[in-house]
């Protein structure tokens, strides 16, 4: 078969970087942490530079429960990849481990507004603001959560407003 001569086949480098990912997230998804951690530092250094891989070294930071250290990568992403929702949860995730939910939620509502549309943005905010004592708020975020995303209803028992299936 010939490859037309525009398309260009992928490098042994590519491939062995798909491959890497790939491992590391299966170990990832399979709870070997050590593992996943132990193929992402197999990467070159020009690699680990790349929005996936640094995902993947926050998921395994926050599996470790390294607080800080995640927040400090997720919050470079954060200004690498802006358009990454991914970078933004992460942040706010190791914000409301380390038990600072006003952080969690500045985090989140820095996030692009092309987010802020969503059900999900919403259901977040609504969390963070019951937590923080703000049900009023909370509510307010959970209408307009539940009016984006009616799915949104399965896991309101996650946020204590008193709503329920």
């Amino acid at each position: 078969m010939m490859i037309p001569p525009h398309i260009e086949s992928p490098t042994v480098e590519d491939q062995r970087l798909r491959w890497t990912l790939s491992f590391a997230s299966g170990y990832l998804k399979l709870g070997m942490v050590r593992e996943a951690a132990r193929e992402l530092e197999s990467l070159e250094t020009s690699d680990r530079c790349r929005s996936d891989v640094i995902d993947l070294r926050i998921q395994v930071m926050l599996i470790r429960r390294h607080w800080r250290l995640a927040q400090k990568l997720a919050r470079a992403a954060m200004r690498m990849f802006p358009g990454m929702l991914e970078f933004y949860r992460h942040a706010a995730t190791a914000s409301e481990a380390r038990g600072d939910l006003a952080e969690a939620k500045r985090i989140w509502c820095s996030a692009p507004s092309l987010f802020h549309q969503s059900g999900y943005f919403h259901y977040k905010i609504a969390g963070y603001e019951a937590l923080l004592g703000n049900s009023d708020r909370a509510q307010e975020h959970i209408a307009l959560a539940l009016r984006l995303d009616p799915a949104i209803e399965e896991d309101l028992g996650k946020i204590n407003l008193g709503f329920s299936k």
